[in-house]
């Protein structure tokens, strides 16, 4: 009887930690983690992070010590190609080296990134998902995020004609600025998000 007793403990606990999510997220949107698709990520990051999980770069770009790039770089992924269109749903990204000498973009950290689910005023189909801080998603409302992040700041929320909204949530921690933009459609809720994570 001990011993069944042994076993049935043991398969419990094996099932418990086969159901948690090792790729769960913080809640605090300040962390700067998000999953893109099902993999998840962190700002500032190395772009093998991305690399790793099938994101392109055509571009290559040296930097030097503590330089830093402002022109969006386009990334694309394999995965995600709009074949109707004839077009890969992209990610942008700005890069910035921590290292002590110079390096290829390709090396240096990504502190900068634009998710869209919108290229030329039209959906993309088969596009990524993303989940963001609090399982806030594409499509979130901004009562939603609200609830989530809590109202922001007076004068980073705007309203535009045509039907769209844009939030702006920053915050200064531990010497790192933290800022994260989120754009929603009045019919059709959270479309695209900008994230940034850098020392002040």
């Amino acid at each position: 009887m001990k011993k069944l007793l042994v076993v049935l403990l043991a398969v419990l606990l094996m099932t418990a930690l086969v159901g948690c999510d090792k790729e769960d997220i913080s809640d605090n949107w300040v962390d700067m983690e998000f999953k893109l698709g099902n993999k998840k990520y962190s700002l500032p990051c190395s772009f093998q992070d991305f690399s790793k999980n099938g994101w392109l770069l055509e571009e290559s770009y040296e930097l030097q010590p503590a330089d830093y790039t402002i022109d969006m770089y386009e990334v694309w992924n394999k995965d995600f190609y709009d074949q109707g269109r004839d077009l890969y749903a992209f990610i942008l990204m700005d890069f910035e080296n921590y290292g002590d000498k110079a390096q290829d973009i390709k090396d240096c950290h990504v502190y900068w990134v634009a998710f869209s689910t919108i290229y030329d005023d039209e959906k993309i189909s088969n596009g990524y998902e993303i989940e963001l801080a609090k399982k806030i998603k594409w499509g979130s409302t901004e009562e939603e995020i609200v609830a989530a992040y809590g109202p922001v700041e007076e004068g980073n929320r705007e309203a535009y004609e045509g039907g769209y909204i844009i939030l702006v949530y920053e915050n200064t921690t531990k010497n790192m600025y933290s800022r994260m933009v989120l754009y929603l459609l009045d019919d059709g809720g959270l479309y695209s998000v900008i994230l940034s994570k850098y020392p002040e």
